[in-house]
């Protein structure tokens, strides 16, 4: 696959859209935007993107129903994906869930695994890397 792993030091928009393309086929809606964050500020880096993937909430609210969520599971493969393909352009990571209230979670990279778990319906996941 020709997304497995970059050859050079910065991300291919190309090749990167075509893995978010695996996403938005999931019907959730897929967004890249600048972001100025405290890791940015950090770390001092000029540019900082986010990936912010979500249901598609237009749909689901002409359709009137509960606030839509999506699974760990099925959407792993391609975060895994991501995060080979970003490599050590990846600086966060982390998700949005409810458990009776609406709560984020920052994961470690090194827990960005295959071994990761989430077992609560997410509303969004957010992941953080450098052009």
């Amino acid at each position: 696959m020709k997304h497995l792993k970059k050859f050079n030091e910065s991300v291919d928009n190309e090749i990167l859209g075509d893995i978010l393309l695996e996403l938005k086929d999931m019907d959730l809606e897929v967004t890249i935007h600048p972001i100025s964050s405290k890791i940015t500020y950090l770390l001092k880096l000029e540019k900082t993107k986010v990936i912010y993937i979500r249901p598609n909430r237009y749909e689901h609210q002409a359709r009137r129903q509960e606030v839509p969520t999506f699974e760990w599971k099925d959407v792993k493969e391609s975060i895994l994906r991501i995060r080979d393909y970003l490599g050590e352009n990846l600086i966060g990571f982390q998700y949005c869930y409810s458990n009776l209230n609406i709560l984020y979670k920052k994961i470690e990279l090194d827990e960005l695994n295959d071994n990761l778990d989430i077992p609560y319906k997410l509303f969004s996941i957010n992941i953080e890397y450098t052009p």
